[in-house]
């Protein structure tokens, strides 16, 4: 060993430098809530007379723990000196087993870390040894005080027999992994022996016992204290037995009842015992059923065997007790058996998979909106046309807006696997057991959740949901929520975050001539917003034909989901198609409300603004009308868009073909805040004052905001 080492030092010196650490490390983090239950149990222990004027409790319970030993001391300690001068005895012979044990255990780190748990890391039989010296010092010191008689050796007996006992009935709750707080946390199965075998089988038995026993003597322990009329044995009765029966069921919480309740009062104990078993029957149901159901029945026997009093002698007691144990339902979960276990997750995953199976075959409105789409272009074509068949361009516009339906119908099912684990580990994250999770749809989500959440109040608690929003990075529609006996199921889906306002004002080139100019504003089902503006090459009565057309097609086309490429293709089969020769200037802004991205469309079309607070941004591209080539010229141009912006969008006429217009960028950069209406008519306005006139003139002026 290296020397220096404090880790190397044995025996004595080992044990009070562990110690030293250990209180240090108590002094930084503080007191938690087990700490002060010891203490608590250790002062109740302390000061309980058993028999011919014998304290054993106090011993036996300092003897059986492998950590808070000196916090048990502390309570044990306090407890006796409430005893008067004789308690004083008492106090010191908790202080001798103390030390014993550190003796005994001689520094040994079996534990692996460092501090009393290290220290008071002995076997079992060890610390039963403890106590018995220990009782032996207290007969020992009576019989030489009092000398030899019954009363002095009865209590000999019980000093000497009964702290040793209690030890190894009291350490069965500290067995294994078998933790007071695994039986909180129900985070693992263990605790019931059912389907358990072997030391695993005998553990769970151990832990039940060591547990009864603890609540049986601290019941008893607290049966001579009362406050203000109320008795404390009985709102402990109450709050343990609840617990038991949220945890484990209507049979141990009717056990859990009876024990802790027959050492103050054996109708009492018939009482709880009841009303523990009905708590553990009605807690599938809801925690306030449960408190609810038990009081009733908890009063109806108490008024069947003493009338008033009987309902007075328990009725407050168990109200304070359940009142206590309330707020911490929520987090304490029943435990399951192993197959139990396997069966939850087998319905969790049943009801994510049904539920997804019932949103893929709903379908979206998308024949219903099909069909009227391939409609409206029959009408529009055979107008085109000027005939009654539809020609091959026609079947070949029809054919790829078929086609586009079906991928966005893909992509409405599409199974997003990485986010669905990612909101699996929120789920359990979150204290929620056996989560299942799916997340269909590529931009537009569809989440389904599937836990067990008896109380029901975790799957839809604002934290729990905040939580999946931003794992999901989109805002979220308000749950739908779903109950299978203790399961519970989610149901939600992206919304729009944004939403996108705007007016639009328009005049033709020639007084009494037809304006050549369409514009128009879409929302579509699918959370989709556009602004366009066709603007019919040429003026007069043809202009205003082609403008319209298109406005009319894509109103069709984008109401059936189909995408902008697609719409584009159609409307330059269907110019091109009609017996005259006809084009047309587009210019659309496409919208995402769900995820605020915006891009520009165009084709032919003269340049756009995006103003942002002082900013002013010009968005131009060179391309030709639609319906003079062949194939679709068109520009795609992505831009970023925020909250607050203001796009314009406008026609030729305006600009009369100047790229910049000085009086334009100085009107949009002195504006700020004007409502779109006002700000279009002031645009037409100062155009008309500018311009040398003989165009038609519209301008689309358009707001983003956030929604909600």
């Amino acid at each position: 060993m290296e020397k220096g080492n404090p880790k190397s030092k044995g025996g004595f010196l080992s044990v009070i430098e562990n110690i030293k650490k250990s209180v240090e490390k108590k002094r930084g983090a503080g007191f938690a809530l087990r700490d002060l239950a010891v203490i608590f149990i250790g002062f109740l222990f302390g000061g309980c007379h058993v028999l011919f004027g014998a304290y054993p409790l106090g011993i036996g319970f300092i003897a059986a723990l492998q950590r808070g030993v000196w916090l048990a001391f502390i309570g044990v300690a306090l407890g006796s000196l409430t005893l008067g001068r004789g308690g004083v005895v008492y106090a010191m012979i908790a202080l001798l087993v103390v030390m014993i044990r550190i003796i005994i255990s001689g520094g040994d780190r079996r534990g692996g870390a460092e501090g009393e748990d290290s220290v008071f890391s002995e076997k079992l039989l060890l610390r039963m040894s403890a106590a018995i010296i220990g009782g032996f010092v207290a007969a020992l010191y009576e019989a030489i005080l009092q000398g030899l008689g019954l009363t002095v050796i009865a209590f000999g007996l019980v000093m000497i027999i009964l702290p040793p006992v209690l030890t190894f009935l009291f350490s069965g709750a500290f067995s294994s992994e078998l933790t007071v707080g695994t039986l909180i946390s129900g985070k693992s199965t263990g605790i019931s022996s059912r389907g358990a075998s072997g030391k695993r089988f005998f553990d769970s038995i151990f832990f039940k016992i060591s547990v009864a026993s603890y609540l049986l003597l601290i019941s008893f322990a607290l049966k001579k204290y009362s406050f203000f009329g109320v008795d404390p044995a009985y709102v402990f009765s109450a709050a343990v037995t609840l617990f038991a029966a949220k945890r484990l069921g209507a049979v141990w919480g009717g056990v859990t009842g009876f024990i802790s309740t027959v050492a103050t009062s054996a109708l009492g104990a018939a009482a709880f015992g009841l009303a523990g078993a009905a708590a553990g029957a009605l807690f599938i149901f809801g925690g306030w059923y449960a408190v609810i159901g038990a009081g009733m029945l908890l009063s109806a026997f108490g008024a069947y065997a003493s009338g008033l009093v009987g309902v007075l002698s328990y009725l407050p007691e168990y109200m304070i007790g359940a009142a206590f144990m309330l707020p911490f339902f929520k987090h304490i979960d029943r435990e399951t058996a192993p197959n139990e276990g396997e069966n939850l997750t087998r319905i969790a995953s049943d009801m994510v998979g049904t539920m997804a199976i019932t949103y893929q075959n709903e379908g979206s409105g998308a024949a219903a909106a099909l069909r009227d789409s391939m409609s409206a272009l029959c009408e529009i074509l055979q107008r085109a046309r000027g005939e009654g068949d539809i020609s091959a361009e026609g079947y070949e516009i029809f054919s790829r807006i078929l086609a586009a339906t079906v991928r966005r119908e893909e992509e409405r099912s599409l199974y997003d696997e990485e986010l669905s684990l990612k909101l699996e580990d929120i789920m359990r994250e979150s204290g929620l057991d056996y989560p299942a999770a799916k997340a269909l749809g590529g931009r537009r989500k569809h989440i389904i959740c599937a836990a067990r959440d008896a109380a029901g109040d975790t799957l839809s608690s604002p934290e729990f949901l905040s939580a999946v929003s931003a794992a999901v990075g989109l805002t979220l529609t308000a749950p739908e929520f779903y109950r299978r006996e203790s399961m519970a199921a989610l149901v939600t889906e992206a919304k729009a975050s944004y939403r996108m306002s705007g007016a639009y004002s328009t005049s033709p080139g020639q007084s009494g001539e037809e304006n050549g100019d369409r514009a128009s504003i879409i929302n579509t089902r699918d959370l989709y917003s556009y602004a366009l503006l066709a603007d019919g090459m040429g003026s007069g009565g043809t202009a205003g034909k082609n403008a319209a057309l298109t406005a009319e097609v894509l109103r069709a086309i984008l109401g059936a989901g189909a995408d902008m490429d697609t719409a584009f293709h159609a409307l330059n089969s269907i110019l091109r198609c009609g017996e005259e020769e006809c084009s047309v200037a587009l210019d659309i802004f496409a919208f995402d409300r769900i995820t605020g991205e915006g891009v520009f469309i165009k084709s032919g079309a003269a340049p756009s603004y995006i103003k942002r607070g002082k900013s002013l941004f010009r968005i131009k591209s060179a391309t030709m009308p639609l319906g003079v080539l062949k194939g679709v010229d068109a520009e795609r141009i992505a831009s970023k868009i925020e909250v607050g912006d203001t796009v314009i969008m406008l026609s030729d006429g305006v600009l009369d073909g100047a790229e910049d217009c000085p009086w334009l960028v100085e009107l949009l950069n002195r504006e700020n805040g004007e409502d779109p209406r006002g700000l279009s008519e002031k645009i037409l306005k100062e155009a008309a004052l500018m311009s040398e006139g003989g165009d038609d003139m519209t301008a689309v002026v358009i707001k983003i905001g956030r929604v909600e």
